[in-house]
């Protein structure tokens, strides 16, 4: 059997796409770094249902051989509607996504398979110039069959997301397996549940090793980083608790066979970091494992490891003004360098809010972008490719104002693409190709209530983007290139559950 995408990639046949939905922590107070909290959509709506009794009795068979024959059209009617009951039991089940669950003390996660469906490639529909577009979120009219949710729209009377008036977090995370297993997903998406019934208090963070491991982070409600690995096809049965007390979600990333670099917030502001060997991960003490480095942050930290032996990290300064610098730190040749090359947006008089995030350009170039105060979104890059301690660019803006939500980034062959959530609550994209940024931001439709998180490429040449939607739903939307720069009108499918919209985030750069 051929690995496929749950994403409805040409040729795809099937979806196994589980779902992490960990809860809540309390907040945790550190003075002038108390963690932001945006309360859940429906948190006063009960979200338990009571279980049906159904027939499981000892007495019903008795009870049915004591009724009365009932004249033959009444017969027939009852088994019409006990078909039409079972076909939609089928297309509910047809429908589920995987799902895994941790509730508080629980020892075993529970996972549910999704069953296979035969699916269509989407109608694909093209940009109408290269200036910045408004592709209508209504799907063609030969409806396509999706691996996984159903084709939706976003309607005009939305009420406002928790996006607006601040920069959402990303509250998902996407995990893209490179050579996955027949048996296995072709990736995951990460997040929060919304029942506010189990033990975690961040948004989650998630990478890669191996190609085919997938490791999930999240924060406990002590503020310990917790844990967990997807192996060989199957879930660990427990999480790992890397103890910390981090008042940020956690950053991490991997550079090699069994590496993983790990990194989180201390209570006092300090960027802090364990690192795994594929064996065993890092300890400075029993009591406090986790090597410090400083920083007094300002915002969560975004990680990269774009090539063996090689990570570069960034996140928000903080200072008096409130005017938010960007910095760097680096690891090469085996050792760290201290925080260096901040950085404020041209003229001096604009900080950065909310998180950065990073992208690999080449091997030997990294770039990061943020939202500044002012609404716009900048990039800048840091390389040795001319020198071989490291040289900063200019810090450029991508323009366009009135930003949601940290940014998303894209990258493949001699090419970026930006996503964030921007006015009006809608996905907004920009790309670079061979080093030149399109001129106009291309409006993608879509209604978010947190940052968007993708994966990059599917099978076909396929794009998904997700995010939380109206009432916590998880959306996603499946694009493909329609010219140089554009990905042109794509299709948005609704994929249920019922997700946080809340986020761990400290720091005064919000």
């Amino acid at each position: 059997m051929e690995p496929v995408s749950p994403v409805s990639p040409p040729g795809a046949e099937y979806s196994s796409l589980p779902e992490v939905v960990p809860g809540e922590r309390q907040a945790a107070q550190d003075g002038g770094h108390a963690p932001e909290r945006v309360p859940l959509e429906r948190e006063n709506e009960s979200q338990i249902m009571a279980r049906n009794k159904g027939w499981d009795t000892t007495d019903w068979e008795t009870q049915k051989q004591k009724e009365p024959k009932r004249p033959w059209w009444k017969r027939r009617l009852v088994w019409i509607i006990a078909a039409v009951a079972i076909v939609v039991i089928a297309l509910v089940v047809g429908l589920t996504v995987g799902l895994l669950t941790r509730k508080k003390g629980a020892s075993t996660p529970t996972y549910v398979a999704v069953p296979k469906r035969v699916v269509r490639r989407p109608t694909q529909l093209t940009a109408a110039s290269n200036n910045s577009t408004t592709p209508s979120p209504t799907p063609s009219s030969t409806t396509p069959a999706t691996a996984f949710g159903t084709p939706t729209t976003f309607p005009a009377d939305n009420r406002a997301s928790v996006c607006q008036g601040t920069v959402c977090p990303s509250t998902l995370a996407t995990a893209q397996l490179v050579n996955p297993d027949p048996s296995a997903p072709a990736f995951f998406v990460f997040g929060l549940g919304g029942d506010r019934a189990i033990c975690f208090g961040s948004q989650p963070a998630a990478v890669v090793v191996n190609g085919t491991e997938v490791h999930v982070f999240a924060v406990f409600q002590d503020g310990a980083v917790g844990q967990k690995a997807y192996v060989r096809g199957s879930w660990q049965a427990d999480w790992t608790n890397l103890q910390g007390n981090s008042i940020n979600a956690p950053a991490a990333c991997s550079w090699g066979a069994g590496n993983i670099e790990l990194f989180a917030t201390a209570a006092d502001g300090d960027m802090t970091h364990r690192r795994f060997d594929g064996t065993s991960w890092s300890s400075k003490s029993a009591s406090d494992p986790w090597d410090k480095f400083g920083g007094f942050l300002a915002a969560g930290v975004a990680a990269l490891c774009p090539a063996d032996e090689r990570v570069d990290v960034v996140s928000y300064g903080s200072h008096a003004d409130s005017l938010h610098d960007l910095g760097w730190m680096h690891y090469r040749d085996g050792a760290w360098a201290g925080w260096e090359g901040n950085s404020r947006p041209p003229g001096g008089s604009v900080g950065y809010r909310g998180d950065p995030a990073i992208v690999r350009v080449d091997d030997k170039t990294s770039g990061a972008v943020g939202i500044g105060s002012d609404g716009q979104m900048y990039y800048s890059e840091w390389s040795f490719a001319k020198n071989k301690s490291g040289a900063y660019s200019k810090t450029q803006s991508l323009g366009s104002g009135a930003f949601e939500s940290t940014p998303f980034v894209i990258q493949s062959a001699n090419r970026i693409d930006v996503l964030a959530v921007g006015k009006g609550d809608r996905l907004m994209h920009k790309a670079q190709r061979d080093g030149v940024w399109a001129n106009d931001w291309e409006d993608l439709g879509g209604y978010f209530n947190s940052a968007p998180a993708g994966v990059q490429w599917l099978p076909g040449g396929w794009i998904a983007v997700f995010g939380i939607g109206p009432e916590g739903r998880l959306i996603h939307g499946n694009f493909s290139l329609v010219d140089r720069y554009f990905w042109g009108n794509g299709t948005w499918y609704d994929d249920g559950g019922d997700l946080s919209t809340k986020w761990l985030r400290a720091g005064p750069a919000r």
